[in-house]
């Protein structure tokens, strides 16, 4: 995995080789260049000799395609493409609510309607991954079935109705070589032996201000098999505590879940806005010292 990651946009950029030839004038142009923050950020790291990974989007067109064949020139990145989200997008259809309802009162019905999103979800990535030529490295796909007390409905029923679509789509995605990153953050130790027979490469967004989600089990438990990205509380250390409290975390998050590797390091969602910038400032700072053996 990459050192350092950022999200975000991708553009391509030309420019003149003196500032004082006009635009507009016919002369030469050098690059293509990356362009936009996150990507001016990722190709200054990989220059530098560091692994650098970006979440983004570029276009399938020739500037897109000059684009990913700069940023591989220039260094080691680690290219994600997503999102595959079954369950969610089909309830951003129904509604929550209702989909909650249909799971106990129509599994027929919604296990069609899984069929039909999974197979668009196939349909999408295998053109995406044909069209990439084995540029793309991860596929993000998610599904939130876990809450703050655990998870959002009975185990069973993940496992029945909405497991075995993520692992038809899994398969697919594993024929392009490509690594997993799931979502789910919340009370998920229910299911993590089923999450990783689902064929996830990546937990992303691991949440233990959740309950039940200790870290050291969770390692003991399953680090050989998978890895984990996330685990920096968005929920009380990041916005609420002091800049030390955000760099000792990240020390005891780093031994315990760093260890023989398999760990990103990264909040446990996003960074809400009333944190304070010291505590994000910390929390870049403690987790780009450079490691000890673990």
């Amino acid at each position: 995995m990459a050192e350092v990651w950022t999200m975000g946009e991708l553009l391509c950029e030309v420019m003149r080789p003196r500032v004082d030839i006009p635009l507009y004038q016919a002369d030469i142009f050098q690059g293509p260049f990356p362009s936009g923050a996150p990507a001016i950020l990722i190709d200054t790291v990989a220059r530098l000799g560091h692994s650098a990974g970006i979440v983004g989007g570029v276009g399938k067109d020739d500037f897109g395609k000059c684009l990913l064949d700069r940023l591989n020139k220039d260094g080691e990145y680690a290219i994600l493409t997503g999102n595959g989200n079954i369950f969610e997008t089909a309830w951003y259809m129904t509604g929550l609510e209702n989909m909650l309802c249909l799971l106990l009162t129509e599994p027929e019905l919604v296990n069609r309607l899984f069929e039909k999103v999974t197979d668009y979800y196939i349909g999408f990535f295998r053109k995406t991954l044909a069209a990439a030529k084995g540029r793309i490295d991860i596929v993000f796909t998610a599904d939130d079935i876990g809450q703050q007390n655990g998870l959002m409905f009975s185990l069973p029923l993940w496992e029945e109705l909405i497991k075995p679509h993520h692992v038809r789509l899994n398969k697919t995605l594993h024929e392009f070589g490509v690594k997993i990153m799931y979502h789910s953050d919340g009370a998920v130790m229910d299911a993590m032996d089923g999450l990783v027979d689902m064929g996830i490469d990546v937990l992303e967004a691991i949440q233990f201000d959740a309950k039940g989600m200790d870290p050291v089990k969770l390692k003991n438990g399953w680090g050989e098999k998978i890895s984990f990205h996330g685990g920096i509380s968005v929920q009380s250390t990041l916005p609420f505590g002091k800049p030390d409290d955000v760099r000792r975390e990240v020390r005891e998050r780093i031994s315990v879940m760093g260890k023989k590797g398999g760990y990103i390091i990264a909040p446990s969602h996003a960074i809400q806005g009333q944190t304070p910038p010291e505590n994000i400032a910390a929390f870049f700072e403690e987790a780009g010292r450079p490691l000890i053996s673990l």
